[in-house]
């Protein structure tokens, strides 16, 4: 960690609603947690007092290894640290290629199909 707070809950350091699925959270036990809702969901006063808290490096290791972080934000911040993209977890998760051509050739053949929701936006790459 960076730097010493007195305050050690995260509901308390950035917005609670980031953590509104959870009771009890450890600023260090549960730093990859903290780390990628503060990432996908907080705002830029959040991201401020997140970079105070972790170091870079700890920022990083999370873009690069959570699986459950948005890909939009993982490809955001990849750039920003100069990530390689092929090292980023979530990334190569998302949506293989192979999957585009195979819903593509599914669809070709279904009458009225369509994309919603998450699988719409995979597709979106």
């Amino acid at each position: 960690m960076k730097k010493r707070m007195k305050e050690t809950n995260p509901k308390a350091i950035f917005n609670p609603i980031l953590f509104w699925d959870t009771q009890d959270i450890d600023i260090e036990k549960n730093a990859g947690y903290i780390i990628s809702r503060v990432l996908d969901f907080g705002d830029e006063k959040g991201i401020k007092i997140l970079r105070t808290i972790y170091p870079d490096e700890k920022l990083i290791e999370v873009i690069k290894k959570r699986r459950g972080l948005m890909p939009q934000t993982a490809k955001f911040w990849a750039v920003y640290f100069n990530i390689p993209k092929e090292e980023i977890t979530c990334l190569k998760m998302y949506c293989p290629k192979n999957s585009i051509e195979l819903i593509t050739n599914i669809s070709s053949k279904l009458n009225d199909f369509y994309l919603a929701g998450g699988t719409g936006l995979a597709l979106q790459l």
